[in-house]
């Protein structure tokens, strides 16, 4: 699924009920700040240097009630 169509998706909360509300997760880059969190498919295996390709980001949404936060994978999502 692209980002959108997970967007499009996600307005409740499994747990509770409540509304869902994006969030933002990052990771420390070299010298780049911060930079959104890429995720590879199990069968992905190590290039020469000793990185995973990335399938896509994480998307994370957090439950504005219970406070519970939800991954998705958005594969190819630019945003």
């Amino acid at each position: 699924m692209t980002g959108d169509e997970i967007r499009l998706q996600r307005e409740k909360c499994t747990d509770c009920g409540g509304h869902l509300e994006e969030i933002k997760v990052f990771q420390e880059g070299e010298g780049s700040g911060l930079l959104p969190l890429p995720y590879a498919s199990n069968e992905a295996k190590l290039t020469r240097n000793n990185y995973y390709p990335a399938t896509g980001i994480l998307l994370a949404f957090a439950c504005t009630s219970c406070a519970r936060v939800a991954f998705y994978a958005a594969a190819n999502d630019k945003k």
